[in-house]
């Protein structure tokens, strides 16, 4: 039990750098100012499932910018597939993404720019050079 949660804690960490190191692709890293880019919002996606990593970069338009306007585009860009329901006064549930589906004991969860999303994601909007992990989690 005890190696199952060091070796756990070390994928983890590695997960949180290469997220770290995609926020700051592409940029200075003195005085950072979010503008959005010409013509959208520049912002990146990392999809875990356990099986596979897919990461796209791209630019959203600014009349689409949730957490799942990103995650579809990004489906259709790198041709992976996503399964989702709308709950009235809820929002998104993303259940299954490249066929990795949700079950009792693990679920699809995302973090923008390493911070937890407390809401749907069709609820969150992005800024500009936004990072997004999507990743399948266990209890």
């Amino acid at each position: 039990m005890q190696s199952f949660k060091v070796v756990f804690i070390f994928i983890f960490g590695l997960i949180v750098g290469f997220v770290l190191s995609l926020t700051f692709l592409n940029s200075d890293l003195g005085d950072r100012v979010a503008q959005p880019a010409e013509g959208g919002l520049e912002t990146s996606l990392m999809v875990d499932s356990g099986e596979r990593i897919i990461i796209c970069r791209t630019t959203l338009e600014e009349s689409k910018n949730t957490v799942f306007d990103l995650l579809e585009i990004c489906a259709e860009s790198e041709n992976f597939e996503i399964d989702y329901k709308t709950y009235e006064g809820l929002g998104v549930l993303v259940n299954s993404v490249d066929g990795s589906p949700s079950t009792e004991s693990r679920f699809w969860q995302y973090w923008v720019n390493n911070e937890y999303a407390e809401v749907s994601a069709d609820n969150f909007n992005l800024e500009d050079e936004d990072v997004v992990l999507w990743k399948l989690t266990s209890y």
